[in-house]
């Protein structure tokens, strides 16, 4: 049976100069210099992108209003929305409690929480309000958390999210 395209033993490596595996990675590496250079060049020196807001807490110092103001929007095209998150993280150099110095037990591993996995995050807010209420959330005392923002112009471009402001609930 005769098979077209990428498919079947080998047929993948066929694109390169010596349809070989060492072919193969020899395009991929040329690819990723290609791509690189081109993420370096366009996608990160974008002057288009709205300017990375900033937090400042404005709650109550027991955290227990969650309250947040943000940075004037700025940008070179028009505001188009405004997006918050909140994530559980496990700091820095934390240790599990009860673990050995030589390492933790395993019995006693726990997972990390990493801020990619938000606990909440808002939908596309269309109005931009400065100062910003998180609703009520199931927070943990001695648990560290992690809020930022990002905005939108009306070209579809995301600021980058704000630096995280991180607290624990005590």
């Amino acid at each position: 049976m005769a098979t077209s395209g990428n498919g079947g033993q080998g047929g993948f490596y066929r694109v390169s100069p010596t349809k070989d595996f060492a072919g193969m990675v020899h395009l991929m590496k040329i690819y990723v210099r290609k791509r690189s250079t081109w993420i370096d060049t366009i996608l990160l020196k974008d002057s288009q992108i709205p300017a990375t807001p900033k937090l400042a807490y404005s709650g109550p110092p027991d955290f227990s209003h969650l309250t947040f103001d943000i940075s004037e929007y700025n940008g070179s095209n028009p505001f188009a929305a405004l997006q918050w998150r909140i994530a559980e993280v496990t700091p820095a150099g934390a240790r599990v409690p009860g673990a050995r110095p030589e390492g933790p037990v395993a019995s006693q591993v726990v997972p990390n929480h990493y801020e990619i996995a938000p606990l909440w995050q808002s939908a596309e807010l269309p109005e931009f309000n400065s100062h910003f209420v998180l609703p009520s959330l199931p927070l943990h005392s001695s648990t560290a958390y992690r809020i930022r923002a990002r905005v939108k112009d009306q070209t579809g471009r995301w600021s980058h999210w704000s630096p995280p402001f991180e607290f624990a609930v005590p």
